[in-house]
């Protein structure tokens, strides 16, 4: 029987998970959990291809410097910027990963064009390899001068768009930004970013925390799990119904059981040294109550054996003299 006005509600997806209408799907294999609320304690990046750049300077010898070309947002600007990347993407063609050229600045004498050679190297997923395919990009750009250099034998300063002059020692070394610490932080979050750092040993970027089996910090759980949150790793202690743990790397801990046994024979100890005292100290005041009662006992009897001596130096002992009586 169809429910009509009754409103079903999912249980909310951390981290940028999504529900499937039966459990939260986690993003990216980044985190875990029924509501994805823990990320991963390690994550393997796959790079194929870094960020590579080179500065160079190039001189048109056939156009000089006006005005208007000093304006960026001027046409005459924008023609020179068309043409001029067209002419460096025949010359740079062959340059491993080439993808484009950035003018960063006109100056005079003739133009010179400084700009920036826009490279996608590729490093086969192997971080280890960036400093040779760095190598390789800046000898590929310094041959592409002489290919620059080249061209002014069949350049007609007349009817060519760019007469152009290239020296090498005006293109500079490759270089890249990129940074394996930044692309972990940048992948996992800024929440969590704090807790990861980049591991390149093998040549295979591994982002890991202080949770990673293989981390030279790998923190010891012993028996629980470590878990990262938004505090950082902690240990998260296995069989908290059974045990009580008193450390939080969960090394030392008391199964409940045992510890009700000790806590009943402790009490029945306890409670039998209490009666213990009692009994001793009640037999201590008996036994004093008695000793008091003796030496009455003892006072009286010798008042009993007390003889009255009257004037004359005659003693007679008189039993019912004590009571009051006159027996004269």
């Amino acid at each position: 029987m169809p429910l009509y006005g009754v409103k079903f509600y999912l249980p909310a997806c951390l981290n940028g998970g999504s529900h499937d209408g039966t459990k939260c799907i986690c993003r990216d294999n980044l985190f875990y959990g029924p509501k994805c609320e823990f990320p991963v304690e390690d994550i393997p990046l796959k790079v194929e291809t870094v960020p590579v750049t080179v500065e160079a300077n190039v001189k048109i010898t056939n156009k000089n410097l006006t005005s208007a070309l000093k304006n960026k947002s001027s046409e005459e600007y924008k023609i020179l910027e068309k043409d001029f990347k067209k002419e460096m993407n025949f010359f740079y063609k062959d340059v491993p990963g080439y993808r484009d050229v950035e003018i960063l600045n006109l100056m005079s004498g003739s133009i010179i064009v400084n700009h920036k050679v826009i490279i996608e190297a590729i490093i086969n997923n192997n971080i280890n390899n960036i400093d040779e395919v760095l190598q390789t990009v800046t000898e590929a750009v310094w041959q592409s001068a002489v290919a620059i250099n080249s061209s002014q034998e069949n350049c007609t300063r007349d009817n060519a768009t760019f007469c152009f002059s290239a020296k090498p020692e005006d293109f500079g070394n490759a270089a890249t930004n990129f940074s394996a610490e930044e692309l972990c932080k940048a992948t996992i979050g800024h929440q969590y970013s704090a807790y990861y750092y980049a591991n390149t040993t093998t040549g295979i970027l591994q982002c890991m925390s202080n949770c990673s089996k293989d981390s030279s910090f790998a923190i010891n759980c012993y028996y629980g799990v470590c878990q990262l949150s938004e505090s950082g790793p902690q240990c998260n202690c296995n069989d908290m119904d059974a045990f009580w743990y008193t450390s939080s790397h969960c090394q030392t801990r008391i199964q409940k059981k045992d510890f009700g046994l000790a806590f009943a024979l402790a009490a029945v100890v306890l409670i039998s040294t209490i009666l213990a005292i009692f009994l001793f100290r009640a037999k201590r005041r008996k036994s004093a109550s008695t000793s008091e009662s003796d030496k009455d006992a003892i006072w009286c009897e010798d008042d009993e054996e007390a003889t009255w001596v009257p004037p004359g130096g005659i003693s007679i002992i008189n039993e019912a003299a004590w009571d009051g009586k006159n027996s004269f």
